[in-house]
C-alpha cells in the first residue's frame, strides 16, 4: 500500500519549495548537460566512463526508513517498494543531526514536550499535548535525545531549522505513525490503540511495536537513480574533497569501481563547493 508521495494538501506546496517537485532545472537533453532555464547558466556536464556493466540493486527485505539529511527527504520502504518520500525539517548546523543506523521500538501519540536544556537552560515548564506542542501528532524516539516527530510549522519543512530532531508534517507523521502500526500490530492491538486514543484525547499514548523498524540517517548530497542525479546543498559543510567524494558516491550508486569513473571537470563539481540553496537536478551521461 503506498502511503503518500504528494504533499499532505496542496496547500502545503509553497510551503517547502526545495522538495516541490516542480522543475527546479530543466531537463537537458541526455547524455548532453543542464538545459536554458533556472540552472542552465551554469553549463553543468557530468561525464561518467565505464568499463562494466551496472548491475540491478538488490531490494532490501521488511519495513525500513531512510533520511539523506542534504536532501531534507525521509523515505519509507517494505521490502523493495517506495511507500512514501516525504520532506522534513533536520537540525541547524549548531544542532546537527546526527546520522547513524537506529530503530524504532516505539511510538507516542499526543506527545508531551520537555525543552532541551540547549533551549531552556533547564528552566522552562513541559508542553502539555495538543495544539502547539512542538512534537507534534506523534513521535518516534531514534536516539536517547533525538526524535522523528510532528510538526505545525510547515514553513520549515526543507530547512535545517531543528535542535536535531527530524520533523515531519503532522498529517505525514500520523501516516507513517498508522502504516508502522497496520505493518506491526493485529487488528485486535489496533483497536485498543485507537480506543485509547479517543478516551484519552489530551494525554499521551505509547504504542510498543512487536518488531523494530531500521531507521538509516545518513549524509548524501550526491544522489543517483534510473539516469538522473540531484546534488543537495552541502548543509552541515562536510565535503572536503569534492572530486573524491563524487567518484566515490557514483561508484556507490552504480555499483562499479571507482577507480573506473571518470569526471569532467566543471559545473557539478565546482558547484559542491558552494552553498546553493536549491538542489540542483542534472541528467548522467554514460559511455
Amino acid at each position: 500500500m503506498r502511503v503518500a508521495s504528494n504533499p499532505a494538501s496542496r496547500a502545503d506546496v509553497s510551503a517547502y519549495p526545495y522538495h516541490n517537485r516542480a522543475a527546479v532545472c530543466r531537463r537537458s537533453r541526455p547524455g548532453v548537460h543542464a538545459g536554458r532555464g533556472p540552472c542552465g547558466k551554469f553549463g553543468l556536464m557530468l561525464l561518467v566512463l565505464l568499463c562494466l556493466g551496472q548491475s540491478a540493486a538488490a531490494g532490501a527485505a521488511g519495513l525500513r526508513v531512510t533520511i539523506n539529511l542534504p536532501a531534507y527527504t525521509l523515505r519509507l520502504y517494505d521490502g523493495g517498494e517506495l511507500l512514501m518520500e516525504r520532506p522534513v525539517t533536520i537540525g541547524a548546523p549548531e544542532h546537527p543531526t546526527p546520522v547513524g543506523r537506529w530503530q524504532v521500538k516505539r511510538l507516542i501519540w499526543q506527545p508531551a514536550w520537555m525543552p532541551p536544556p540547549s533551549m531552556s537552560e533547564g528552566k522552562a515548564d513541559p508542553v502539555p499535548p495538543g495544539p502547539g506542542n512542538p512534537m507534534g501528532a506523534v513521535k518516534l524516539r531514534l536516539t536517547g535525545a533525538i526524535f522523528l516527530h510532528g510538526t505545525e510549522r510547515r514553513n520549515r519543512l526543507g530547512q535545517p531549522a531543528s535542535h536535531g530532531c527530524i520533523r515531519l508534517a503532522n498529517d505525514d507523521a500520523r501516516a507513517l505513525a498508522k502504516h508502522l502500526q497496520r505493518r506491526l500490530l493485529d487488528e485486535a492491538d489496533r483497536r485498543r490503540v485507537r480506543r485509547r486514543r479517543q478516551a484519552r484525547p489530551d494525554r499521551p499514548v505509547a504504542v510498543r511495536l512487536p518488531e523494530a523498524v531500521p531507521v538509516r540517517v545518513r549524509y548524501e548530497p550526491l544522489e543517483v537513480a534510473q539516469g538522473s542525479g540531484v546534488l543537495h546543498p552541502d548543509v552541515y559543510d562536510r565535503v572536503d574533497d569534492a572530486r573524491g567524494y563524487m567518484r566515490r558516491a557514483l561508484a556507490r550508486s552504480l555499483e562499479v569501481p571507482a577507480k573506473q569513473l571518470k569526471l569532467a571537470d566543471g559545473g557539478l563539481l565546482n558547484r559542491l563547493g558552494t552553498d546553493p540553496e536549491r538542489p540542483l537536478r542534472f541528467d548522467l551521461q554514460i559511455d
